[in-house]
């Protein structure tokens, strides 16, 4: 698969792929020594490294108000106690090196749609993402959450899906909200065989073959529907604030996000392509549709996002972009890279690529405006995505790579969170 990808840049400098690893490699090392150089827990690393530490003493007793199950804390305690670590350091640090599965798995997901150049750019991009790369050194469930979602979809694109399901219940023990995901695959499988089995004209004759693609998943959800009717809700606990109720805040939030993000691809490819001027109005349509959910929902109810919980960066965002006129002439814009990135974009999914909506759907879930969320949607968009490998696709590197600096930079000095 060619697709929307001229690697021809990349022919004749081969070296900049090895050189962009090591100086990711480099940059990541820094960031890991310079975080523990603060061993005092930041901000929800005050819940989740109490909580790991409880587990290595024997204690599994319900204590304090995380909402998730214990997946991340459980794993990280077993590799503790078998390599006799007991620091925070060492909790980081498995936790780091859990999280450098992510640009693995992204590059492999990525292989099974385009050339091996472009799987090598997603997963960098991936791995740049702000809310990936200044989270993966603390002691927070999100990366790992994110890397459990895309190797239960490896899995569901290379056909294992007994396996993808088996990964499915390890993502959902990281963060219940992976059950979107969840249900994603599950409508994802039953599509694609329905429309071959529809092709053949053989519907009843494959109904075993069928039932054997999808009941794995089919399982996963009901064992899902049989704990929150236990459990008396989705949040384990902290009920009062992560109470199963949809925040639509969250879609024009991360339409914001893209735009800021990733505005080098889309000059790239705006610069490769004038668009036509059918394309301009339906930008223009698009661009409207955007600004009105933005102004509609622009501000969040939820006691998190309330204007007392500053140490949360994602807040001071919020704020700037729905009640100060210059942030709204700034997200007027990124609205606008996002209309022509969603809009220019190939999907590789076929004949499917449209479900690629449902990622961006995925976020209203959440009860809280949380750039963390977003984490498991972009890489998706990123993955299923053909883009070019241009000098400006690097650039995107760099931007990205920018950003996160600056934000860890904030969170060491403020104490502070994205």
């Amino acid at each position: 698969m060619t697709g929307m990808w001229n690697t021809s840049w990349i022919k004749g400098r081969e070296w900049t792929q090895p050189l962009l690893w090591s100086g990711l490699g480099i940059v990541v090392l820094l960031c890991y020594f310079g975080v523990n150089q603060n061993t005092v827990y930041l901000c929800d690393e005050c819940y989740h490294g109490p909580r790991i530490g409880y587990f290595l003493e024997g204690d599994f007793s319900r204590k304090g108000d995380l909402a998730m199950l214990w997946g991340y804390h459980t794993i990280i305690a077993i590799i503790m106690a078998l390599i006799g670590g007991e620091s925070v350091e060492a909790a980081r640090t498995i936790s780091l090196m859990g999280a450098t599965l992510v640009p693995v798995l992204v590059y492999f997901l990525s292989l099974k749609r385009g050339e091996g150049a472009e799987a090598q750019m997603k997963a960098a991009i991936v791995i740049c993402l702000p809310m990936v790369f200044t989270l993966m050194f603390y002691l927070y469930t999100d990366v790992w959450s994110m890397g459990a979602h895309l190797a239960m979809m490896l899995l569901l694109f290379s056909g294992k899906h007994k396996w993808a399901a088996v990964v499915a219940v390890l993502a959902i023990l990281i963060r219940q909200t992976n059950m979107i995901w969840v249900l994603y695959a599950a409508v994802l499988v039953g599509l694609i065989f329905w429309k071959d089995m529809l092709q053949k004209y053989d519907l009843w004759k494959r109904r075993n073959e069928v039932i054997g693609k999808i009941w794995p998943y089919a399982l996963v959800l009901m064992g899902f529907v049989f704990f929150v009717l236990w459990n008396g809700g989705v949040a384990h606990g902290d009920r009062e604030n992560q109470s199963s109720v949809l925040n639509p805040t969250n879609l024009p939030y991360l339409l914001v996000s893209i735009g800021v993000l990733f505005w080098p691809i889309v000059i790239d490819e705006i610069a490769r392509r004038r668009p036509t001027r059918d394309e301009i109005i339906k930008w223009c349509a698009i661009w409207l549709c955007f600004m009105g959910i933005s102004w509609v929902f622009r501000h969040s109810e939820h006691p998190y996002n309330g204007a007392g919980v500053y140490f949360y960066i994602h807040n001071h965002l919020l704020y700037f972009w729905a009640d100060h006129p210059g942030g709204r002439c700034m997200a007027a814009f990124a609205l606008g890279v996002t209309t022509i990135f969603l809009c220019r974009g190939r999907y590789t999914m076929n004949p499917y690529g449209w479900l690629y909506v449902i990622s961006i759907l995925s976020v209203v879930c959440m009860p809280v405006v949380d750039s963390r969320y977003q984490m498991s949607t972009l890489a998706m968009l990123i993955i299923l995505r053909q883009m070019r490998c241009s000098v400006l696709a690097y650039a995107n590197i760099v931007w990205l790579l920018g950003l996160s600096l600056i934000i860890m930079s904030y969170m060491l000095n403020y104490t502070a969170i994205l």
